[in-house]
């Protein structure tokens, strides 16, 4: 199961880059699709792999965590390139830690909605006209649930991201925080989530 390099040959260009073959492992349900569909990923060895959905996502979440490494934003996902062998398929795609340990789980924003509104938090948004109520809503909410402090510097930053390197496709299930099961007490996940930024919608 552990990754192997592999040559692959692009005109006169010949470069290496890491293969695993996961016919072994079952596909995980994260249920965080959005409009866009939802990514294969698989979690082995403490690490998550995701394939290729819409166009070419692993690259955008590799380019993007690189940048991410030359600016001053310090907690997010590093992605590294993978192919992945699935079911008799050749798929591009990408790698990354698990950023959760073993005591911990990740807590979405719209679970936390479904939890204590009993409803979605993206339809109960649609109550507020203004972008600022919208935003100052969802942080008071946080912030009461979780006990996280700073949530709208967190919340901030991440549209800040998302704008910059034009990701479509942030939503509900993947802003989320990371719960410690045996105490209870919440802390931020680290910024992720970027497969559908840099135009990466290819159809």
């Amino acid at each position: 199961t552990e990754p192997i390099y592999k040559v692959y040959k692009k005109g006169a260009v010949r470069f290496l880059i890491k293969e695993i073959n996961l016919d072994n492992y079952s596909l995980i349900d994260t249920k965080s699709a959005s409009s866009k569909g939802n990514q294969q990923k698989w979690l082995v060895n403490d690490l998550w792999y995701k394939a290729d959905h819409m166009g070419y996502e692993g690259l955008c979440e590799v380019i993007v965590s690189g940048l991410l490494k030359k600016s001053n934003v310090t907690d997010f996902a590093e992605y590294f390139p993978i192919k992945i062998e699935f079911a008799g398929r050749k798929l591009n795609g990408c790698y990354s830690k698990n950023f959760r340990q073993k005591n911990e789980s990740i807590v979405t924003l719209e679970h936390l909605s479904k939890q204590w509104l009993a409803s979605s938090m993206a339809k109960n948004l649609l109550k507020y006209d203004d972008v600022k109520d919208k935003i100052s809503r969802t942080v008071d909410f946080i912030e009461n649930k979780t006990g996280l402090k700073n949530v709208g510097k967190y919340i901030t930053a991440m549209l800040e991201l998302d704008a910059f390197f034009l990701n479509e496709d942030r939503h509900t299930n993947n802003i989320a925080f990371i719960l410690n099961d045996d105490t209870g007490e919440y802390r931020f996940c680290p910024y992720f989530d970027f497969g559908l930024s840099l135009l990466a919608d290819t159809t």
